[in-house]
C-alpha cells in the first residue's frame, strides 16, 4: 500500500494519492458541513461523527477507502483505454465532483468516444460552487480543474515539442473561459486548494516577471472591444441621402422664394417642381434617419 492501491484494473499512484491529498488539505478534527453531515481527514464523510480525532495514517486509510469505490465504479462506466495519468486525473476529479455527477457528465461522454483533449477541457465546467446562497467560480475550484487537466493531458513518454514559429496559435475567445461558466459570474476567493506544511502562498516560488511582479494563477481574457462605429463617410448610401435631402430643401426654398405667388399659382410646371423637390428632399431625410436608427441598434 506504500505504493498504489489494490483497486485493479484502475489504480492509483502514489503521486495521484499525494495531489488529492494536497488539494482536499487535511482535517484531524470532524468539520460541519452545511447539510449537517461532518467531514474529517482528506475530505473523508462516510464515517465522520463528533468528537473523531484521526492522524495522517489514518485519514489516509480512509481516503483509500473511498476511492476504492470510485476506481470499482469506473469498470462499468469507462470503455476507452486510460493512461496512468488520466487515471490520477479522473480519480481526483471525480472525488471531488462525485460518481453521480461524472456519470451524467461530458467528461465521461467524450472519453467513451475517445475524445481525450475535448474531454480535459470539460472538465472546466465543474469551476462552481454554492456559496451563501450564490452560485459562484470559486477560485481553488479553478486551480484544481487546472491541475487535473494538466496531468489529465500529460502523455507517457514525455512532452512532444510544439515550436512557436512552426505551430503558431490562434486565439479562440469560446476556449478562454471554462465551458459552461458565465462571463459576469462572481468569482469567490476562498484561498488556494493547497495547503503546504511551510506555509507559503500558492504564487511564492513562481518565477518573477522581468518587472518583479508574480504571474497570477487564473488569467481572465480582457473584456472584448466593440467595433468603432462606422463615421458618416464610410457610409455612400448616407452621403446621397444628405445630398439628395439638402439639393431637396434649397431647391424648394429658392423657387418659392424668387417666385411671386400669384406666378407660382399661374405657373402650374414651377409648383410642381418645388413640390416635388420638397418632396425628393423629405424621402431623402427619411431615409437619413432609418439607416441612422439601423447603425445605432446594430451597434449597441
Amino acid at each position: 500500500m506504500a505504493g498504489i492501491t489494490d483497486m485493479a484494473p484502475y489504480r492509483i499512484t502514489r503521486s495521484g494519492l499525494d495531489l488529492i491529498k494536497r488539494l482536499e488539505g487535511f482535517r484531524d478534527r470532524p468539520v460541519r458541513l452545511d447539510n449537517g453531515r461532518w467531514m474529517i481527514g482528506y475530505g473523508h464523510v462516510f464515517s465522520a461523527r463528533p468528537r473523531l480525532a484521526l492522524s495522517r495514517k489514518e485519514a489516509e486509510l480512509l481516503l483509500l477507502y473511498d476511492l476504492s469505490a470510485i476506481g470499482e465504479a469506473f469498470e462499468s462506466l469507462i470503455f476507452t483505454p486510460l493512461s496512468q495519468n488520466q487515471t490520477d486525473a479522473l480519480f481526483s476529479l471525480v472525488y471531488n465532483i462525485g460518481l453521480e455527477a461524472f456519470a451524467g457528465s461530458e467528461v465521461l461522454c467524450l472519453i467513451n468516444q475517445g475524445a481525450m483533449v475535448p474531454a480535459a477541457a470539460a472538465m472546466e465546467q465543474w469551476c462552481q460552487a454554492d456559496l451563501r446562497g450564490h452560485s459562484m467560480v470559486i477560485d481553488g475550484l479553478v486551480r484544481r480543474r487546472a491541475a487535473e487537466k494538466a496531468l489529465f493531458l500529460t502523455p507517457r513518454g514525455g512532452w512532444q515539442p510544439a515550436p512557436s514559429h512552426i505551430l503558431v496559435p490562434l486565439a479562440q475567445v469560446q476556449a478562454a473561459l471554462p465551458l459552461g461558466l458565465d462571463m459576469d459570474a462572481p468569482i469567490a476567493s476562498l484561498g488556494s486548494p493547497f495547503e503546504p506544511q511551510n506555509g507559503r502562498g500558492i504564487n511564492e516560488g513562481a518565477a518573477p516577471n522581468s518587472d518583479g511582479s508574480i504571474q497570477p494563477d487564473v488569467m481572465w481574457p480582457a473584456p472584448l472591444e466593440r467595433e468603432a462605429r462606422p463615421r458618416f463617410s464610410e457610409s455612400p448610401l448616407i452621403m446621397i441621402g444628405i445630398a439628395i435631402a439638402s439639393l431637396g430643401v434649397i431647391g424648394a426654398g429658392a423657387f418659392q422664394g424668387l417666385a411671386e405667388p400669384s406666378q407660382i399659382n399661374q405657373d402650374i410646371g414651377l409648383t410642381i417642381l418645388a413640390w416635388a423637390f420638397s418632396l425628393i428632399g423629405l424621402m431623402a431625410i427619411a431615409l437619413l434617419v432609418r439607416n441612422l436608427i439601423k447603425k445605432i441598434v446594430n451597434n449597441t
